[in-house]
């Protein structure tokens, strides 16, 4: 009997060895990739910062960006990827896994659309309406603006105020509220 259990345990090692071995390999991989686009992560960001990336952008053109954490952030994400995708091939799941994420980001782009035609198609519609009726100069008087139209976009109004402040009104607002047109 226990020659028995020691037979089944030893086929057991034998069977489960290969497995075991690609397991460890596979979070060796992955923890080292880790460290490395850590480290890559930080280098990047200490060199950008040493050639001033983010005030030289600012003061050629304007921009505040924040290209120092960016783009160290993009290094290390990259050398994550790579270390997984490595870290799977070892293991021999790359393609399902890939195949995967694929459809996920497909799905969720997919949404992302759908969810922004939510908010275009009333704003085209309501601006197709709006491009006939006020022309640039007109005065209206809105629940929450009062002014001259400067500009009827398919999206948008740009309204001016008394003040010269400029107001940016989506179109499908002018359909849920009550308009005054002064001429």
């Amino acid at each position: 009997m226990a020659l028995a259990a020691l037979d089944w345990l030893e086929q057991f090692m034998e069977g489960f060895t290969p497995h075991l071995n690609k397991i460890v390999i596979f979070f060796l991989i992955i923890f080292m990739g880790f460290l490395v686009g850590k480290i890559l992560g930080r280098l990047t960001r200490k060199l950008l910062h040493e050639l001033k990336a983010d005030a030289f952008i600012k003061r050629t053109l304007g921009w505040k960006l924040g290209i120092e954490r960016g783009l160290s952030s993009l290094v290390a994400g990259l050398v994550y990827l790579i270390s997984v995708i490595l870290a799977l091939n070892a293991v021999g799941l790359t393609t399902v896994v890939l195949e995967i994420i694929l459809g996920v980001v497909i799905l969720t782009l997919a949404i992302s659309f759908l969810i922004a035609l939510k908010d275009i198609i009333p704003n085209v519609s309501a601006g197709i309406t709006l491009k006939q009726k006020l022309k640039e100069g007109t005065k209206l008087k809105m629940d929450d603006a009062e002014g001259t139209v400067k500009e009827v976009t398919l999206l948008e109004t740009i309204i001016e105020t008394k003040k010269k402040d400029t107001i940016v009104i989506p179109n499908a607002l002018f359909a849920k509220q009550r308009i005054k047109i002064r001429k």
